[in-house]
């Protein structure tokens, strides 16, 4: 088994201080959470359940939370059941050039895939150490150990994801920290230098 690999995050303060910038800008109070999710918007990345999720969280029990789906608008139709929510909390910001820096900005990165390989956004959510909420899908489970790196939820559906949500939101200052450092530290296995030295490897033993 080979890792996929990612380049360094390159912190550039400008554009992190941009991406900041316009998260602050949908939050409805000072305490809202930012969750980011960046994924071409298709049937597999089970958008629309987590829109839905995140709707009812703020709706019903009047958590405070923001989310913002970076990506492809690639299905009309799921595009068009987020939209039919009307709801203020979610935000389709479609394509960005460096979605790197809305992970670094945010408070978690949740990918609530139907099935996935191994992600590179995960990857790239390592490498900026954010907390990552994920269902348990394909290599997401050779990735992520449930409640050191990140968080896993039960299954693939809006309730599973919605008290994956509550569980992110019950944890302390503290865990939500020790959570970030070990994901920032995971990137490690993920880097470009690991990839390519584990090809270059496979290639010699040829």
């Amino acid at each position: 088994l080979i890792y996929n690999g990612r380049p360094p995050f390159e912190k550039n303060t400008t554009l992190l201080g941009q991406a900041k910038n316009e998260i602050d800008s949908f939050r409805h109070t000072p305490q809202s959470i930012i969750v980011v999710n960046v994924a071409r918007i298709d049937t597999a990345k089970n958008q629309y359940a987590l829109s839905q999720a995140i709707h009812e969280l703020n709706i019903e029990q009047n958590i405070n939370m923001e989310l913002l789906i970076i990506g492809r608008k690639e299905n009309a139709d799921i595009i068009q059941k987020i939209e039919s929510l009307q709801s203020p909390y979610i935000h389709l910001l479609g394509e960005r050039k460096e979605p790197r820096y809305y992970m670094a900005s945010a408070d978690a990165f949740c990918l609530p895939s139907l099935y996935e390989g191994m992600p590179i956004t995960l990857i790239e959510c390592f490498s900026v150490g954010c907390l990552p909420l994920c269902t348990p899908v394909g290599g997401i489970n050779n990735m992520i150990a449930d409640g050191e790196n990140g968080l896993l939820a039960t299954g693939c559906d809006k309730n599973s994801i919605k008290k994956l949500l509550l569980h992110y939101c019950s944890l302390s200052k503290h865990e939500k920290t020790l959570i970030k450092q070990q994901s920032e530290a995971s990137y490690s296995k993920y880097t470009m230098e690991t990839c390519a030295s584990a090809y270059e490897h496979l290639f010699k033993d040829k």
